[in-house]
């Protein structure tokens, strides 16, 4: 073996090679190409009053559709197909024909060129393939009016430094009975009934955008939870929004024997959140260290934060705050929580018959299953929650 050096006429050659060796290979794209042309202008001469008879109109459209849609077989296998006669062609598109077939000859057995199915198949779709026009519309988006933030009511400020709740105050309102406000909440009737109805939240922290109450669009401008105000001394926790924790924080920091604490709390979207759970990783002043946050605050909380992962040891809580049960297959309403519309009136009856002493179990919405998903998806934005424990 000899090394040569490698010139401008050893690159001209290789070039005019390859140049050649494409075209061989595309010659039976050509014959297809051509006896295409030849069977149409046929078509149009065998029909020439196709523009006005329709009959003729839909035998020479015949002759000139193509199958679209091919099978493996059809594309690569051998084509066992008669060859075209030659006498069908008018005298003026027959000289054509044979110079095609004659070129066809030439070539078949040339192990250089390529099935000429495959490439008219390919043709065909690039010729029949139609653009699709997509208009864009524009949609301008809605800007929404805020509320301008409110001075901190002077009640929030005596729970904080007392730990008691002033009576029929305007400055918070059960957490729950806020959801009737909520499109979701109307829709399930969600009520305050069958909660421990202990957890609050501040009136400010409903207040976000200007919007009709049940309004779509006030489900989707919801205030994540971060501070809770819990009281040790009535056992009752308030949501509030971080300018009113600010400004607490500045009163409580400093409290020897503090009544009521602020604690931090983000909801647990992932498992790695779960330490935020227990309410207990920021706190002022500092919570002591053997509390732990009530059972009622771990489940209400987190249902009304929109929570995804919870500690199995909250799981027979939650189940027993939604009135459902689980069964060896699947988890179910339970059939001895009686509907919220009829249990005040189903529980007068009875008070009445039994002397006063029946106590009747409500739950806070009629369908609890199907307004957690829809509460959920509310929540947390659309984020898909079937792999979490919720």
């Amino acid at each position: 073996m000899t090394w040569e050096d490698i010139t401008s006429y050893d690159v001209v050659r290789w070039l005019l090679e390859q140049t050649c060796r494409g075209i061989e290979q595309l010659q039976p794209l050509y014959f297809s190409q051509g006896a295409d042309f030849c069977r149409r202008a046929q078509a149009e001469l065998d029909h020439p009053p196709h523009l006005s008879d329709p009959n003729q109109r839909e035998v020479y459209l015949g002759c000139l559709r193509q199958l679209e849609q091919q099978t493996l077989e059809q594309l690569y296998g051998p084509n066992m197909r008669a060859k075209s006669a030659i006498d069908k062609y008018a005298p003026e598109l027959r000289v054509l024909v044979e110079k095609l077939q004659e070129d066809r000859d030439g070539y078949q057995d040339n192990a250089n060129a390529v099935n000429g199915s495959a490439l008219q198949e390919v043709e065909q779709e690039r010729e029949v393939a139609y653009e699709v026009e997509a208009v864009r519309e524009v949609q301008v988006p809605v800007h929404y009016v805020p509320w301008k933030p409110t001075p901190m009511h002077r009640d929030l400020f005596t729970f904080a430094s007392t730990g008691r709740m002033a009576a029929d105050s305007a400055a918070y309102e059960l957490a729950f009975a806020t959801m009737q406000r909520f499109s979701i909440g109307k829709k399930f009737g969600v009520s305050n009934l069958g909660t421990s109805g202990k957890p609050y939240v501040s009136t400010e922290f409903m207040r976000t955008v200007k919007v009709q109450p049940g309004d779509t669009a006030y489900d989707n401008f919801q205030r994540p939870v971060q501070w809770v105000l819990f009281s040790t001394v009535a056992d009752v926790a308030i949501i509030i929004v971080p300018e009113e924790a600010e400004q607490l924080l500045t009163r409580l920091q400093n409290v020897t024997f503090p009544a009521s604490h602020i604690l931090s709390y983000a909801a647990p979207i992932t498992r790695k959140m779960l330490h935020f759970n227990d309410l207990k990783y920021y706190a002022v002043p500092a919570l002591p260290s053997n509390w732990e946050a009530p059972t009622w605050l771990h489940t209400e909380l987190g249902i009304y934060s929109g929570r995804l992962y919870f500690n199995f040891a909250e799981y027979s809580s939650i189940l027993a705050f939604l009135g459902v049960k689980e069964t060896t297959s699947r988890i179910e309403e339970d059939e001895d929580v009686e509907d919220i519309q009829t249990s005040e009136e189903s529980a007068a009856n009875e008070s009445k018959e039994n002397g006063g002493d029946v106590k009747t179990r409500k739950n806070f919405t009629r369908k609890p299953l199907a307004f957690l998903q829809e509460w959920l998806a509310v929540r947390r934005k659309g984020q898909d929650f079937a792999e979490t424990p919720m």
